[in-house]
Parts: C-alpha cells; structure tokens; sequence
C-alpha cells in the first residue's frame, strides 16, 4: 500500500471517528488537538500543492478556545505564536522541539503551516505597501502620470504598485516618500506665502 493510501485511509477513519465527549463538568464540544494534528498530519500525505494541513492548522491555531479543548502539548500557543510572527526565531524553535519526535506526517503538516502562515503574511505587507504608495499620490494632489515623473518612474509602472500587482523596492519606497516630503514642503510655503512663485 502507497504512502498515499495509507494517508487517505486514516483521513477516513479520522473522518468517520465520533466526536469525542466533553471532558466532566465542561459545557460543550471543545478541540481535541491530539485529533486535530492526525488529522492535518493525514492530509500533509497527500502532498497536496493547497497546503490544507498547514489551512487547517491555521484555522484551529486562530478559532475561540471552547470548553472542554484538550491540548496537553500545547500546540494551540506554539501555532498561534507562528502565526501572529511567522518569522520568529524564537516560535519556530519551539515548534521544531514539538515536532523533533513526530512522525514525518506531523512534520510536513507543520512546514506547511509555516508556509501558509509566511504567505499570508507577505500578501498583507504587500497590501500595506499598496496602501502607503496610494495614500501618499492622493495626498499630492498631483495625478499618478505627474507623480511617476517626479520619481523617475512610469504611470503605468506606478499604477502597479497603487494596485498592488508589484512592490517597489526600497530604493523606490525611498523615492517615493521623499518625493512626499518634498511636496508636503511646497504646500508649507505656498500657505506662508500666497501668491508667490516657486520653482519645482
């Protein structure tokens, strides 16, 4: 039997095992993370190019603690501590001592957790670098084709970072915001001194 259907063959009975009871005196059904990292571990098997183990996990390291969650190693703080920082030294350190003595399942489940947590992260810086570049041509008051000649760039090249689609490096993103602070100063003069000319 291949890895692959020893894989698909405990997702089915992860599957089609009951939930289990809450532990006495617990109201509801909480997470039992025992079951939660089979089950991610299982779907790591499969190789899939979507990542689902390193999704799942995500979701369990960011869903409410419910009553009765049984997490005796303590994977819902370790995975959520890669999340909010997925380049933390320090969380990946604790997460490679958990999964030193699992099996390879577990392993690949949790890189694949790093991985989708790394991803999701650089989209949101991506969008925040959108945002500023954005912010900073409204604010100038100037079209984006007037602005990409003040930075040496193209309109069509600086469309692409307002959208999103490319970040600027940071030799740009320098440019850029230097080129903010050199308008916000030309507006400074123009109110203390109205009706004068000024070069730009």
């Amino acid at each position: 039997m291949t890895a692959r259907h020893t894989a698909a063959k405990r997702q089915h009975q992860i599957e089609a095992e009951p939930e289990r009871p809450s532990p006495p005196g617990c109201a509801g059904s909480g997470r039992d993370w025992a079951r939660t990292i089979e089950a991610a571990a299982a779907l790591a098997e499969r190789g899939d190019e979507s990542l689902p183990a390193g999704r799942l996990l995500l979701a369990a390291a960011e869903s409410g603690v419910a009553d009765g969650e049984t997490d005796p190693h303590g994977w819902r703080p370790a995975l959520a501590r890669l999340a909010r920082a997925p380049w933390s030294p320090e969380a990946d350190r604790v997460l490679d001592a958990m999964t030193r003595p699992a099996d390879a399942g577990v392993r690949r489940a949790v890189d694949e957790f790093r991985q989708v947590c790394r991803e999701r992260e650089a989209d949101r810086e991506r969008a925040a670098v959108a945002t500023e570049v954005r912010r900073v041509v409204a604010v100038s008051g100037l079209s984006q084709r007037a602005f990409a000649a003040r930075i040496g760039t193209s309109a069509s090249r600086l469309s692409s970072y307002v959208h999103g689609h490319v970040v600027p490096s940071a030799a740009m993103m320098l440019r850029i915001k230097r080129e903010e602070r050199q308008l916000r100063r030309l507006r400074e003069v123009d109110r203390a001194l109205p009706g004068v000319p000024r070069a730009c």
